[in-house]
């Protein structure tokens, strides 16, 4: 567990390091004769044109930097790491030009959050972003699945949290929200029409229409929403594999929208298979992905399907609803393999909500692969300050067992399968929840991971699957009780044997730290029973404080008043008392 937080020397630190880069590029002196602005004027340009990232090679001013009284906003090191970050809100929008009498272009920037503006150097042209800028595209379009063009959608978990907007939030400068909240629309049904990634942070965010109140159309992050499965028959795992005859993505319609970033201004519905299946009906492949051709070989494959897989099945095979995907896949001999006439192995791939129901491929066009998960993110927010490096193997371990027990479990890949079809199984966009408290006695929350699926192919399919379970930082936020109790914080520094003012800069110094270290200060709630309070409050122990020039050891001592049962008052006293040399 961390025990010292060493925040005053890393803030001298930031001043020093920021007054020197400060410094260095104010005083560069300018050569020649006296540089004047010959023109000023707004950028007219598509403002998708003028979404630009910084290059690290200029700092950000307050006018531009060759003139006097220009004051730095951003150095040229926190600009750099802008560009490298991940964070959308690094984004800058360019909104007008200036040219100098030496040749020298200067452009006004905002971030993408309105946080920052001012001037950065753009190179000798005002047609090109260059010097300390260079122009990008925030997101890329993607093309629907077969399934995602006529799939129907639900809200995940409709609130507040993730709503529609006119652009995908993080692709255009302060995009505007269609609706404040998703909550009044949970039962509405939803199609995808469009779908785009987001250059930084790799969010993915979905058109979605719905049926009944076509004005929230818009812009939403694919995590809210999901396929309106039946959930009886489709849990993670039980979906097979969509097999297309090209192995290519289809094309998106030319008509679904892309976003509207010149205003500032996922897949589904119930699965409906049913029918009937006999062995002639499956179809054939040269190739992983080519179908075969020659009918005799066709005829060839499906009879050897037909006597060495499903040789005590009854044809015509019926099947519905009332069946899982599983059983049906099952009977039909999914992930089974045979040898057709002529001594070529085959390997039987079943999609009961495909196009094809049996796909026959070649063997050795299969690879079966092993999807691999990882976490991500412990190293952030308070889990990162407070657990030590076992405890974080602890919570990595649950995580992946937890992943491994929903979604990995018996679950086949293969190297022929779509990536729409492999994120769908492996839970891409969802979440992961896990209790932290069986780890963590003092932050009894539940963390949340988004679950992300990379997948690399070649020329043959599929090649490797990786999955990130990466921490979301506001699963970390301890929630706000609906009946706080009063807390108080009582500190007693006389131990340390320090004059007046510095016992008063201690105290200060253990106010900050206290909450930051048991986040749970002033935020009991009063139906939390005293022994739980006692517990996130850090109740006997005694931990060791470096902040502020103030070392020393704290011990806590938690008292719970309660009334009528409940609990009214809680009064933290800490006691400091000089490190053991």
């Amino acid at each position: 567990m961390k025990k010292e937080i060493k925040r005053g020397s890393l803030l001298i630190g930031a001043c020093v390091v920021t007054f020197a880069s400060t410094l260095l590029l104010v005083i560069q002196p300018v050569q020649g004769s006296k540089v004047k602005v010959t023109s000023n004027k707004a950028l007219t340009t598509k403002v998708s044109k003028r979404n630009v990232e910084p290059t690290g090679k200029a700092g950000l001013y307050t006018k531009p930097s060759v003139l006097k009284g220009d004051k730095l906003v951003l150095s040229r090191k926190t600009m750099k790491k802008m560009d490298n970050s991940e964070n959308a809100n690094h984004y800058l929008r360019a909104y007008r030009v200036a040219k100098t009498n030496q040749n020298q272009v200067y452009y006004k920037v905002v971030s993408f959050d309105g946080k920052y503006r001012g001037w950065v150097y753009g190179g000798q042209k005002t047609n090109r972003f260059s010097g300390g800028l260079h122009a990008v595209k925030t997101y890329r379009e993607l093309a629907l699945t077969a399934e995602e063009k006529t799939a129907t959608y639900q809200f995940t978990n409709p609130g507040t949290r993730h709503v529609t907007w006119r652009a995908p939030y993080g692709t255009t400068y302060k995009p505007t929200k269609v609706v404040k909240s998703m909550a009044p629309y949970a039962k509405d049904t939803l199609t995808v029409k469009s779908v785009v990634e987001r250059e930084k942070g790799d969010k993915v965010y979905y058109y979605i229409a719905s049926k009944e109140h076509p004005s929230i159309n818009g812009w939403i992050q694919g995590k809210a929403v999901e396929p309106a499965f039946d959930t009886s028959s489709n849990q993670p795992g039980s979906t097979l594999p969509e097999q297309s005859a090209s192995g290519q993505k289809p094309t998106a319609p030319t008509s679904t929208p892309s976003p509207d970033t010149s205003s500032p201004e996922k897949p589904g519905g119930t699965l409906n298979y049913s029918g009937t299946f006999s062995s002639t009906d499956a179809k054939v492949y040269k190739n992983a992905f080519s179908q075969e051709t020659d009918q005799s070989v066709i005829s060839k494959v499906q009879k050897s399907y037909k006597e060495q897989v499903i040789k005590g099945l009854s044809e015509p095979f019926n099947y519905d609803q009332n069946m899982s995907l599983v059983e049906i896949a099952t009977k039909l001999g999914h992930g089974k393999r045979f040898t057709a006439e002529g001594g070529r192995n085959y390997t039987v791939i079943v999609n009961p909500t495909g196009s094809s129901l049996v796909t026959l491929i070649p063997y050795s066009q299969i690879k079966w692969i092993n999807a691999k998960a990882a976490v991500s993110g412990l190293d952030s927010g308070i889990l990162g300050m407070l657990i030590n490096d076992e405890l974080k193997a602890q919570i990595q371990s649950a995580a992946n067992l937890y992943y491994k027990v929903n979604y990995l479990g018996s679950l086949v890949i293969m190297s022929p399968m779509s990536d729409g079809t492999v994120k769908r199984l492996l839970g891409d966009g969802k979440q992961l929840s896990i209790n932290v408290e069986q780890f963590f006695e003092e932050l009894p929350i539940t963390v949340k991971f988004d679950i992300g699926v990379k997948i690399d192919r070649d020329d043959n399919g599929i090649t490797a699957v990786n999955v990130d379970l990466k921490l979301d930082p506001e699963s970390l936020k301890v929630p706000d009780p609906e009946n706080p109790a009063k807390c108080q914080l009582n500190v007693d520094v006389k131990q340390l044997g320090l004059g007046t003012f510095p016992s008063i800069a201690a105290q200060a110094a253990i106010r900050v730290f206290y909450p930051i270290r048991y986040p749970y200060y002033n935020k009991i709630d009063q139906s939390m029973s005293p022994d739980k309070i006692k517990r996130v409050l850090g109740n006997g122990q005694t931990i060791q404080v470096n902040q502020s020039g103030i070392k020393a050891n704290l011990t806590m001592a938690v008292d719970v008043s309660q009334e009528n049962g409940v609990s009214k008052n809680v009064t933290v006293r800490v006691v400091a008392t000089k490190l053991t040399e």
